[in-house]
Order: C-alpha cells, then structure tokens, then sequence
C-alpha cells in the first residue's frame, strides 16, 4: 500500500488499468507517483503525479476519464435513456394526479353541498 493512501485508491486504479503497478510517494516533492508499465517498451513510467492532499476518489475519476478502456458508448446511452423513462413516467403519473384532483374535486363540491 501506497504511503498516505488512506482511501485505498491503489487497489480502485489496478482495476480500472491493470498496467498500473504501484503509488509512490516522493518526499522531496511531496507528490505521489501513480507508476505504470508499459507492456511494448517493458519499462516503469510515471502516468501521473497527484499532490499528497489529494489522493482520493477524485483520481480514480479522472483515471477513468483519461483511460475509457472499460468505457462503453452502449452502456451510458442506456442508462440515459432508462433515467429519461423514469422522468417521463413520472411526468404522467403526475400530471394523471392533477387530472384526478381536477376532476375529482367538484364531484365532491356537489356531493356536499
């Protein structure tokens, strides 16, 4: 484990990208190295520094920003068009509510009256 990696993100970034190795930190810098491999050249590289305060979720999100190796078109087009079906329903089933009331309330006007 990465020295300072109080969130676990080591273990979050070699899933998304299992090219990663490791997290150093750099004392003298007081940076953490996010080391990769590379598989053609067969040597280490730094893919990223990230100030010591700010190794957190938001490095995995942009990790997975820069990298769409696991990103699928298909996938988040889904998800949109499912999150715009639910709004949608509930659109009509609220405008059927305000139908209902509007229809329902002089009904009730006359029965009591």
């Amino acid at each position: 484990m990465a020295d300072y990696d109080y969130y676990n993100i080591e273990p979050q970034l070699q899933e998304l990208d299992p090219n990663i190795l490791r997290i150093d930190f750099d004392y003298r810098t007081e940076k953490h190295r996010i080391m990769c491999w590379d598989p053609y050249l067969k040597e280490e590289y730094i893919a990223m520094t990230v100030p010591w305060k700010d190794l957190d979720s938001r490095v995995v999100t942009h990790m997975r920003r820069i990298n769409p190796t696991k990103f699928n078109a298909f996938d988040e087009l889904e998800q949109n068009m499912i999150l715009r079906e639910i709004e949608q329903e509930k659109k009509i089933e609220e405008m059927a509510h305000s139908m209902a009331d509007m229809l329902y309330k002089p009904l009730l006007k006359d029965a009591y009256c």
